[in-house]
């Protein structure tokens, strides 16, 4: 069984998990990307370079872009490109790479593999298998705001319909139209 801790986007407040992290002996990946996300303070070059040394860095992009609706190649840019960061400021190889928002479709993930990585993560839930490891699942996602939908990928446990809204677009390709789960919201 493979256990991992990982998280993205960069933000400054993930020092103090890593610190948490370090006090239990857990090491993480930490997912970063240089644009400001969400009005958050993001983690500076200098403190990414030192969080390297306690705990692993990945690629999720330069600008947070959703891979599978900007061309191929600007998907292809964005990916390399974050790759090269990261390796850049942290003077290691880049191994790991996180899909922003989980959005990854069959050419992204080949570009990604054609990157260089090792593997990739999504923002699948509560999958606990792993057959593939540029489609790595999250079986457990934590987030600020616990008791309310965030974004339109991550849903409440409470919330038994979050699955199909996520699914929309595969479910318009099965030819299930919207008002046959929009119902169920």
């Amino acid at each position: 069984m493979l256990f991992t801790t990982s998280w993205d986007d960069g933000y400054k407040l993930d020092l103090r998990l890593a610190d948490l992290l370090d006090q239990y002996d857990i090491k993480g990946t930490f997912y970063v990307c240089p644009r400001k996300q969400h009005d958050k303070d993001m983690m500076t070059n200098d403190e990414i370079a030192l969080l390297r040394e306690r705990h692993e860095i990945g690629a999720h992009t330069l600008r947070h872009s959703k891979l599978t609706e900007v061309s191929s190649v600007e998907a292809k840019e964005e990916i390399e490109s974050s790759k090269q960061w990261v390796e850049q400021i942290t003077g290691a190889p880049c191994k790991m790479f996180c899909y922003p928002y989980g959005f990854h479709n069959d050419e992204v993930i080949q570009l990604v593999r054609n990157a260089g990585f090792s593997g990739a993560r999504t923002t699948e839930r509560l999958q606990f298998t792993a057959n593939d490891p540029f489609t790595m699942p999250t079986t457990l996602q934590v987030t600020p705001f616990p008791k309310r939908k965030t974004w339109s990928r991550w849903w409440h446990p409470l919330d038994p319909y979050g699955p199909l809204r996520v699914r929309k677009r595969e479910l318009k390709k099965l030819g299930i139209k919207k008002r046959r789960y929009k119902r169920l919201a």
